[in-house]
């Protein structure tokens, strides 16, 4: 029989009890996954990079509560993983809401420290996902349904392929199981620097519409890369700073008096 004194016998109750909803948050979350694979390729993308972010998250989580229930029981881990200090292990996750950390001062953040990782973003149905390499960001998607944000809608509108194209590459790659990117380099239909400005287009949409998300939460996990091959590389203060004046642009036009100056509204600092 265990033999715990009440206040041990309550903690260890309640890191149970934590554990169990933990356990169901990875269920849901293993779930969510197989429905991704079920859905498809480029549809479920972004459903994909979230949950598998989630669920790293919910591991490291759940091998804590482990790891307090251990100390609870009296049990001793790892020699080596004991006499590291808590100071010493790195954190390799962030979580929180833009309430707390706002997202140009969580974006800024991230550019600093020259993080690798990818960054999560959920407010209500919506949801956002940047890569971020070095402090940079290179890829960018999103679950909203605009055109606006479709790679091959803006090559069309660059005038680098046509409608046609567009169809016949998307029918390819449909059957390929690859992305639009790769099936239009590989067929020639553009070049790699036409393909790399669109997306730098693509992106920096996806992130001008991240900053209209009201109250978001999110979750940056260091080192958590998809293996897309089409990237970019764009400096966030730019975009930061991109966004700033075309905010300016906008209330000039509409004759708005700002009350603060949009650079100080959204630049961090």
């Amino acid at each position: 029989m265990l033999a715990l004194d009440p206040d041990k016998q309550l903690r260890a109750y309640t890191g149970l009890r934590l554990l169990e909803a933990r356990a169901r948050a990875i269920e849901d979350q293993v779930s969510s996954l197989k429905q991704c694979c079920l859905k498809g390729r480029a549809g479920a993308l972004t459903q994909l990079i979230a949950a598998t972010s989630e669920l790293r998250w919910q591991l490291r989580q759940l091998n804590e509560q482990a790891a307090g229930l251990e100390s609870i029981f009296g049990m001793s881990r790892n020699a080596e993983l004991a006499e590291k200090p808590p100071a010493a292990q790195e954190v390799r996750y962030l979580r929180g809401t833009t309430a707390v950390l706002s997202l140009p001062d969580l974006v800024n953040m991230l550019s600093s420290l020259q993080k690798t990782g990818t960054l999560s973003l959920q407010s209500g149905g919506s949801m956002f996902v940047f890569e971020f390499q070095r402090g940079s960001i290179v890829h960018a998607v999103t679950n909203h349904v605009s055109p606006d944000f479709r790679l091959g809608t803006i090559l069309v509108l660059q005038c680098k392929i046509t409608e046609e194209q567009l169809q016949e590459s998307l029918d390819q790659s449909e059957l390929a199981n690859t992305l639009l990117g790769s099936e239009l380099l590989r067929s020639a239909t553009v070049s790699a620097p036409d393909l790399r400005s669109a997306l730098e287009v693509q992106v920096r949409r996806i992130f001008d519409e991240a900053f209209s998300l009201p109250d978001a939460s999110f979750t940056f996990l260091d080192g958590n890369l998809s293996n897309i091959a089409q990237r970019v590389s764009m400096n966030t203060t730019q975009l930061l700073f991109e966004m700033a004046r075309q905010k300016d642009l906008d209330l000039r036009e509409h004759g708005a008096a700002a009350a603060t100056n949009p650079l100080d509204a959204i630049l961090p600092g």
